[in-house]
């Protein structure tokens, strides 16, 4: 059914507008893993592999549908060697998902979609939804980047305000007869860009609405655009999250990064510190290193072919003050159109 089904797409989009790009990537990885503790210390050296389809069409007058199929997994990604045997219980080959499907409209001035959409990742997403993670881009690896739920965009004078309600989790209301007293549970985020004089900032508001019985965090803070610092464009942010029921609870995160080309290639690399305040644990300090530099091998017609060694570094976890993890990475990915 699944190649029926991309068959159809396929021949579809020789007789409408239907656009069709998507990636791969293949990352090999030394993984080392220190505790505090030998015995639990650990290195490991194994390949992983991704493949996505975006699906895209427009409609006209601004209405539009988008899709992306990959596997739903940690940041879309496979790890090599997982059973050999269909009939292996324990066979783990790649599967196919929607990991977006969305649409509605995008005009001048106002936009709104829904579904299983996307969400640009940045440093308060992370602590807002995972807040015993923090650190490593956790919005990205665990949530693919996506919600369920609706998003748009408002534009009010000079400014534009980007806005999503994510349903987290729909509870039953009534059980045979029993009305059950629990609400769903949302996330509420908007955010705009604001200039004063050289400086930009993004500011950014998540507000989670529930009840006694979920964790209801407000997370909120800015991202700063800096002068650059010769060919390096550089970057501030800020973000604290709080919580006061179920999990009492403060978190800062403070995120330094520079971007820049060196040669033929781009330089990527921040800095994290992350500290979370809490009453039933100790308080902890978290902190991150990611440096990559990208350099296209290849640039054709129809895509590329793009070459990513990189370096992440992470000291310290929730559970664990002396947890240090470093992961060496070369991910090599074809992009097509």
């Amino acid at each position: 059914m699944k190649i029926l089904f991309l068959l159809i797409i396929l021949l579809s989009s020789i007789f409408a507008k239907i656009e069709i790009s998507g990636d791969a990537r293949v990352r090999p990885r030394l993984d080392i893993i220190e505790t505090g503790e030998p015995t639990s210390d650990s290195d490991d050296f194994y390949f992983l592999y991704r493949a996505r389809l975006n699906i895209n069409s427009d409609i006209g007058d601004g209405y539009f549908f988008n899709s992306k199929l990959g596997s739903n997994s940690p940041a879309g990604f496979k790890k090599m060697g997982k059973g050999v045997k269909v009939e292996d219980e324990n066979y783990d080959n790649q599967g196919l998902d929607f990991v977006e499907l969305y649409f509605g409209y995008k005009k001048e001035k106002s936009g709104l979609w829904g579904g299983l959409l996307p969400i640009k990742h940045n440093s308060a997403m992370d602590i807002h939804f995972y807040p015993n993670k923090l650190l490593d881009i956790p919005w990205v690896i665990w949530n693919n980047s996506t919600i369920t739920g609706f998003a748009g965009y408002q534009q009010f004078s000079n400014h534009k305000f980007n806005w999503f309600l994510s349903v987290d989790n729909q509870r039953v209301d009534n059980i045979d007869g029993t009305n059950i007293e629990l609400n769903d549970d949302y996330t509420f985020g908007i955010n705009s860009t604001v200039k004063i004089g050289e400086l930009n900032f993004n500011p950014h508001l998540l507000y989670a609405i529930s009840d006694e019985n979920s964790v209801s965090p407000i997370t909120f803070g800015s991202d700063f655009h800096l002068p650059n610092i010769g060919v390096f464009t550089s970057s501030l942010s800020f973000f604290k999250s709080m919580n006061s029921n179920l999990e009492k609870y403060e978190i800062d995160h403070f995120r330094f990064k520079l971007n820049g080309k060196i040669n033929e290639g781009m330089l990527n690399f921040f800095f994290d510190i992350a500290t979370k305040n809490q009453t039933e644990e100790p308080d902890r300090v978290l902190k991150y290193i990611w440096a990559s530099y990208s350099y296209k091998w290849f640039n054709g017609e129809f895509g590329d072919i793009v070459l990513r060694p990189t370096i992440r570094i992470q000291n310290g976890s929730i559970t664990n003050e002396n947890y240090l993890r470093t992961k060496f990475e070369l991910t090599m990915e074809i992009r097509f159109k």
